[in-house]
Order: structure tokens, then sequence, then C-alpha cells
């Protein structure tokens, strides 16, 4: 709106210096006319009417003619004040009586608030029961003193969705983040930690509140810089984990993790191929998940031998380990469910296959294909095991309502 007013004021101070340019050319016109005695009529009842004026301008006009060079001098610095003092004049009127008598006069003030001081562990230390402690908020002491009062969350208020803004580097991580992390890991809560900024700075930190709270035995690292970067250090993690079977037990379920997996899986966005992908994904881990040894105890498996099996699907060369699996899996309904794919696609079951066979292909580091791996999150719910993260992904802290697993994901 400032831009949009500013520019009438510029017109009118413009047309207003081109006025008065015609005026004086037009005083001139009438000048010389009247000198040269060619002015008749109306025109010289005009002229007749203007004497005072062309009287006063003859004067200033002889004077300049006479001392041509100090007209210069004085006359080029006295128009730049007059514009200046006009300029100056435009502004305090528009800007200050103009808008006070109209009401939308805003005085300019500086929103900032005062930085302060905080020992964050005694403001911990001090907290209410059953509360966190957020921060000190600035309020006024007899409407002259600044001071603070201590600013407390619930843990119902908690678990309710929370924005933290503020730009780069104003100190949400360290200032709101790290702080309720912390008191999370002091009341024995569970922790997952996803950040997106790869920082080895990050991780020092959550080492340092994990051993704050003496619980550096239950902390868990999981580095995706680690995906191709060996010297990386990271814990390891299982993509596809399923809790192995057990004489008596038929252990976790396959289908869930189908699920989950799958829906992360760069696919294309042709329905009928997704969906024969899907049939065969789901059913292939129900495959795996039956494979059990001469006790009955169940083996792992991990993205790389589904990638293998997906593979042996429509192919000679690499049917070996699939034909193996549907021939002792203990799910035989998976086992007739993937024949009777295969066998209904025909020579289209290597194009049907194609898109998951090159999003599976994308998950085969290491680092995600542990037979034994480090991170299991079943077992992090469940035996209050501790385990931290490092993926590049959003931020998220979720506490687990009385288990104490600490995840932080890089």
């Amino acid at each position: 709106m400032s831009q949009g007013a500013s520019r009438p004021q510029e017109a009118g101070s413009g047309q207003r210096f081109v006025a008065l340019l015609l005026l004086v050319i037009a005083i001139e016109f009438i000048y010389r006319a009247q000198r040269l005695h060619q002015l008749h009529g109306l025109a010289l009842l005009l002229a007749r009417a203007m004497e005072p004026i062309l009287f006063r301008y003859a004067a200033m006009r002889v004077w300049t003619v006479d001392h041509r060079v100090l007209a210069v001098l004085v006359g080029v610095p006295g128009v730049m004040a007059c514009v200046l003092t006009f300029r100056a004049a435009l502004l305090v009127w528009h800007n200050e009586i103009a808008t006070r008598l109209s009401g939308t006069h805003l005085r300019q003030t500086e929103e900032v608030l005062p930085m302060l001081k905080v020992d964050v562990l005694r403001e911990i230390a001090l907290r209410p029961p059953n509360s966190i402690f957020i921060g000190r908020e600035p309020v006024r002491r007899l409407g002259l003193f600044w001071s603070s009062r201590p600013v407390y969350m619930t843990h119902r208020q908690k678990t309710m969705h929370r924005h933290v803004l503020g730009k780069t580097g104003s100190g949400k991580t360290l200032s709101v983040a790290f702080v309720g992390m912390l008191q999370d890991l002091l009341d024995g809560k569970g922790l997952v930690d996803m950040s997106a900024k790869g920082s080895d700075e990050e991780i020092g930190i959550i080492k340092a509140l994990v051993a704050t709270a003496n619980r550096q035995a239950q902390l868990r690292v999981l580095s995706l810089p680690a995906w191709n970067r060996p010297e990386i250090f990271s814990h390891t993690y299982n993509m596809v984990y399923v809790r192995p079977r057990k004489p008596g037990d038929e252990g976790g379920d396959p289908m869930a993790t189908a699920e989950r997996v799958f829906s992360i899986l760069p696919l294309g966005n042709e329905p009928y191929y997704n969906t024969q992908a899907e049939i065969f994904f789901t059913n292939l881990i129900k495959l795996l998940h039956g494979m059990v040894d001469e006790r009955g105890n169940g083996i792992p498996f991990v993205i790389r031998d589904l990638a293998v099996c997906i593979t042996g699907a429509g192919s000679d060369e690499w049917k070996a380990a699939l034909d193996y699996c549907l021939a002792h899996s203990l799910d035989r309904d998976a086992a007739r469910l993937i024949t009777q794919q295969i066998k209904s696609l025909g020579k289209d079951v290597s194009k049907s296959f194609s898109g998951l066979r090159g999003a599976i292909d994308k998950f085969l580091s290491p680092l995600v294909n542990a037979y034994d791996p480090d991170i299991i999150f079943e077992d992090v719910l469940q035996q209050d095991r501790n385990h931290a993260a490092r993926p590049k992904g959003s931020r998220a802290i979720s506490p687990a309502a009385s288990r104490r697993p600490l995840v932080r994901i890089q």
C-alpha cells in the first residue's frame, strides 16, 4: 500500500514542476510581446493586469542577464534548496500530519524479546510433577521493568501437535527440542529423534544428553550417511524384519511388515503393475517368514533375499532360490498364491515385476540388510532398551508411554 500511495505523490510533484516551468515560459512570452507592442485586445488587458508581476520579472531578468555567472552559482543551489524543502514539507504532511488527522498514524516499534540467561538444569529440577519445562516468558513488572516466569506443559498437552517457529539459526533445536528431549531422558521415557541435518555435532549433543541421564547403554544411532560410506559409524537395521518363528510360536506379523515397507517403495503410476507388485511382495514376505531350519526356528531374511527371489520370478537363471523357498516354506498358502500369480502372468511376469525389482535395488545397503540387526524396534519397546538413529528426514520426537527406547536417526 505504501508503494501504491507514493506513486500518486511522485506524479503530483512532477506535474507541479511542469506547471511552474510553463508559467515562467508564459511570463517570458508576455514580457517580450509587451516590449515589442504586439499585444492587442484581451491579451493586452491581461498584460496590464499583470504589470506588477511583469515589472518584478523584468528587474530580475535584467539582473540575471547582467550577472549570468553569479545567477547560475546562486540560482541552481537555490532551486535545489527549494525542491528539497518542498519535498520535506510533503513528507511531513503525508507521514506525520495527514496520518494523525485521519487516525492512521502508526508508530514504529522494535518487536523483539529481551534475551535471558537460563540455567536449564535448575529449571528442570524445579518443575512441578508431571510437567515439562518449556522456557521462560518475558513479563513487565509495574509496567517498567522486564522480568520472566517459567512456562510448563503437561504430558497430555505434549501428546498434541506442536510447532516451533523461527528462522534458521534462531535456536529452535538447541533451546526447545534438546531441552524437551533431556527431560524425557531424565524421566525414563522413550525417545526417537529424526534429524535431516546430518550433523556430527547433533550426535555429540545427543550423547551428552544421554550421559546426563546416565543411559549411555541404551543409545543406538542409525546414520543414513553411512549408506555407502563404511567409514561412518552406524548401528544396523533390517527393513523387513519380522520376529522369526519358533516351535509353537508363529512369530511376528509379515503382513504388517509388507504393508509398511511397500508403502515407501518408489514405484511408478501404473495401477495394474503396482497391484501385481504389491500382491507378489506381500506373499513373498509371508513365504520367506515361513522358512525354518531343521529345529523349527525361523530363518531371518533381508531386502537382498527379496531381491534375489523377485529376480527369479520369470528368470531361469535366478529361479533356483525362489523355487527352493516355494518348496520348503511352511506358509503353503503364500507358496500357492505366488505360483498361481507367476503362472497367470505368463510371459509378462518379468515386465510386471520390473518396477518392483528396480525399487528394491535401491535398498541393498548393508546398513539396512542385517540378519542380526542392532536395532529391532519390537525389542526396544518390549524390553526397555534404548536406541538412537540418524536419518535424512524430518525431526520427530516421540515418547513411549511406559517404555524407554532411545533412537537417534540421521
